[in-house]
């Protein structure tokens, strides 16, 4: 288990949004995620292996004082995570959310890696 401090969406120095990202986090329970992200005390993403088939990573969301179901900028810091650290090599990677397989498109371009995100249709 390794954490890495990101910061997603930045655009130029100090902007963007701070998400902790926890690999290999299949051993910790949602109250130990939930505790680390108050000490965080930033929105984190917890990265498990995967239950759904065809799906490559299996995220949990937390905000320090519950879990959520979805964070598109969590998925984003934690798609930059596994590229950066070569973990995944292929894209889209399959992000087993809980609304169901969630593709994440990335490239490398000019030294950077971009990362789009396609968010479900809202249900009313």
């Amino acid at each position: 288990m390794k954490t890495f401090h990101t910061v997603a969406f930045q655009y130029g120095p100090g902007g963007g949004n701070p998400c902790p990202v926890t690999l290999e986090a299949d051993g910790l329970t949602g109250e130990q995620m939930q505790q680390m992200t108050f000490q965080f005390q930033q929105e984190a993403a917890f990265l498990l292996s995967p239950t759904a088939p065809g799906c490559d990573v299996k995220p949990r969301y937390f905000v320090p004082l519950h879990e959520m179901e979805m964070c598109v900028h969590a998925t984003v810091a934690s798609a930059m995570v596994l590229v950066d650290q070569g973990i995944i090599q292929h894209s889209p990677i399959v992000f087993e959310s809980h609304y169901g397989p969630l593709p994440v498109e990335w490239e490398r371009k000019d030294g950077e890696i971009l990362i789009r995100v396609e968010q479900f249709l809202p249900k009313f």
